[in-house]
């Protein structure tokens, strides 16, 4: 199973450094609606009830990142809990 889910975050991280990563991670990875965990502040849940609100808000969230310095995005480890 470590190793379906290594492969995942790699493709995760591939789809990340490409063009237009917003659209291809909702195409690729998700489907909706869906419910999402914020990895910034109080980290609240919400719910994405649309491709396009996904993408709208994940751009958003990675030119955030991009203007704090970002300049790639890798997977170093990972520990899986089910």
């Amino acid at each position: 199973m470590e190793s379906v889910i290594k492969q995942k975050m790699i493709c995760y991280a591939d789809l990340l450094h490409g063009d237009e990563p917003a659209e291809k991670i909702a195409d690729e990875i998700y489907q909706f609606p869906r419910l999402s965990r914020s990895f910034l502040g109080a980290r609240e849940h919400k719910a994405m009830l649309s491709k396009p609100e996904f993408i709208i808000s994940l751009r958003g969230y990675l030119d955030g990142m991009k203007s704090d310095g970002m300049t790639a995005i890798t997977a170093n480890d990972m520990r899986v809990f089910p």
